[in-house]
């Protein structure tokens, strides 16, 4: 219940159950009587959904872009790499299928990577100079990669990039 989450959040996030709430009307008029309310207790997020198995769906096609985009830009600029782990089936999720997701997920990624490398740069971690030598082939395989993508056989793509997950997770591993 509301009254629960807020007896054990230690802050309480408003904007949220106001967003939900904000959605819900142009849906219903009965959205004004939702008691939604959404709030952290220590690391995590905690929200209150309306009611019904409808509302919820609605609700979390509403959420899910907003806090897939917050868990993309954090992965990747934490990790320099993961956001379109995350928003590929977050995509697929909300009805955007295959190739279509894979290449929406790169526009998602590209502004999420420019701040990330800004950042980076503005600390000092970086220098675009560094980068440079690399930018040429990076180009090149991305066209390649794209015009490889439509043409190439998706169980071999995933089976390709299963493998480089798995020769990823062993270098961490073993580092």
């Amino acid at each position: 219940t509301p009254e629960a989450t807020a007896d054990v959040c230690q802050r309480m996030v408003p904007g949220i159950p106001e967003a939900i709430r904000a959605m819900s009307l142009q849906i219903t008029p009965r959205a004004m009587l939702s008691r939604g309310t959404a709030g952290i207790r220590e690391r995590t997020l905690i929200i209150n959904l309306p009611g019904s198995p409808k509302a919820v769906r609605e609700s979390l096609s509403f959420l899910l872009p907003a806090l897939g985009g917050l868990g993309a830009g954090f992965l990747n600029g934490l990790l320099g790499a993961g956001g379109g782990m995350l928003a590929v089936p977050l995509l697929e999720w909300s009805g955007v299928r295959g190739r279509r997701a894979h290449a929406t997920s790169l526009a998602v990624i590209l502004p999420l990577s420019l701040v990330s490398a800004a950042l980076y740069w503005w600390r000092g971690w970086s220098s675009p100079l560094l980068a440079l030598p690399y930018l040429p082939g990076g180009l090149a395989g991305a066209l390649a990669g794209a015009w490889l993508l439509p043409r190439a056989n998706t169980a071999w793509i995933k089976a390709a990039f299963s493998l480089l997950l798995l020769w990823a997770a062993f270098r961490l591993l073993t580092r």
